[in-house]
């Protein structure tokens, strides 16, 4: 009975693309090692490699960041920590939590993000 492949999804920004097919190449290298080893199956979501656009043509994606300061992000993790968690909720969660479907869930957002993005760049 052979043991089960450990599904490895990872998210970069640094990974060859159609505009830079040099950049992040060790990403690229340490990707094809691991698929080597037989033991592991990995999927890369390379986001568009401009990043977000403030373009309004992106619409909310156009506002995801439009403060990238220091200041900005300071504030957010102030607000986070600020607002207490359930901790019912927090239990209830940690009890039914799932790698896979977490795994799955990011994998399906990455894909529709993507989808509408390039939606976007051919509207």
């Amino acid at each position: 009975m052979s043991a089960r492949k450990v599904r490895l999804p990872t998210v970069s920004t640094l990974y060859p693309n159609s505009v830079r097919p040099g950049h992040g190449i060790f990403v690229e290298t340490r990707r094809r090692e691991l698929l080597r080893s037989g033991e592991v199956e990995v999927r890369v979501v390379a986001p568009i490699p401009w990043s977000f656009s403030t373009d309004p043509r992106y619409g909310d994606y156009a506002r995801m960041l439009s403060q990238r300061g220091g200041g900005a992000f300071a504030q957010a993790i102030s607000a986070l920590l600020a607002s207490s968690p359930d901790r019912a909720q927090v239990r209830s969660y940690a009890e039914y939590f799932s790698w896979q479907s977490t795994t799955d869930a990011q994998l399906a957002l990455f894909q529709k993000i993507a989808l509408k993005c390039t939606e976007a760049i051919h509207a």
